[in-house]
């Protein structure tokens, strides 16, 4: 996918920045101190495939993809052009992951796509009195792009041993969202890609799993989470820490044997928060960004 940026469209609002914790550099916006040119590629297919021995043709089980080259070309229209380089190389060394943010006029709302440099990605000039061609290149390892964004489902529970109401005494505020109850949400990926999630479920419950209609469960059985707390499940780190907390992993509690690590594909998903008991209160909120191919 090629994506240009003139002077046209940054005056419809588009814009291109790079950014490393709180250091952002603007590659192209209002100020029309350069045009670029943004060359997003498509992710590598991780080809899966087999000689069938007894037939022509091949077994292809293929069903996932790696990583995608990105590549910027261009040219500064400033006097301070070559500061600008100096700057554009700083978001090129192989240790940082910078973050892409683009925001083009015919897209809904804006992307970005963590980078990573690769072997030959210290942009390359051709000094042109004052035009200052410039071409960096770096990798994607998700291979996706996803909303800057992030989009959140509050699923109440339900099924098991669950209580009518709630058990006295509770912790102020409990959230309650519309067209949560019955431990069932539609939950909606507006992006071209599968999503991976992060699930908080909070408690009291015990034995929580969540489950995607058509997709699969996760189920702790026997795990107890306490009032107040959460169990953390990251889908696409293959997590699962009480409180997000690094130090309290429950992941040997999972149920290998019937999990299954889903994702969100594009367009509506239900999914089911049912933990084997629980208390009114208990809840699970998913929180993803929507990805694009």
């Amino acid at each position: 996918m090629l994506l240009s940026f003139a002077a046209e469209v940054a005056a419809a609002g588009g814009s291109v920045e790079l950014a490393v914790g709180d250091r952002v550099m603007v590659l192209h916006g209002a100020d029309d101190r350069a045009t670029l040119k943004v060359d997003l590629g498509f992710p590598v297919v991780r080809d899966v495939v087999a000689d069938l021995t007894d037939r022509s043709g091949t077994r292809d089980t293929t069903a996932l993809h790696g990583a995608r080259a990105i590549t910027l070309d261009l040219v500064f229209f400033d006097e301070r052009r070559h500061a600008l380089l100096d700057e554009l190389r700083s978001y090129c060394h192989p240790a940082q992951r910078p973050v892409l943010t683009l925001q083009h006029p015919e897209w809904d709302s804006p992307r970005r796509v963590v980078l990573r440099a690769d072997s030959q990605s210290a942009p390359l000039s051709a000094d042109g009195g004052w035009a200052l061609e410039v071409s960096a290149s770096w990798v994607a390892p998700s291979g996706l792009l996803e909303g800057v964004d992030e989009m959140a489902a509050t699923i109440m529970a339900s099924g098991g041993a669950g209580s009518v109401g709630i058990r006295y005494p509770v912790r102020y505020p409990v959230r309650y969202t519309p067209g949560g109850g019955g431990g069932v949400v539609t939950v909606s990926n507006p992006g071209s890609a599968p999503a991976s999630p992060v699930a908080r479920l909070y408690g009291p419950h015990t034995g929580p799993q969540i489950t995607r209609d058509g997709g699969g469960t996760l189920a702790f059985p026997g795990l107890a989470i306490a009032a107040g707390d959460y169990l953390e499940v990251d889908f696409a780190a293959r997590t699962a820490r009480v409180n997000g907390l690094p130090d309290a992993s429950r992941y040997g509690a999972l149920d290998f044997a019937g999990a299954t690590w889903w994702d969100l594909p594009p367009g509506e998903s239900a999914v089911r928060f049912t933990p084997d008991a629980y208390s009114g209160a208990a809840q699970a909120v998913l929180t993803y960004r929507p990805a694009y191919l």
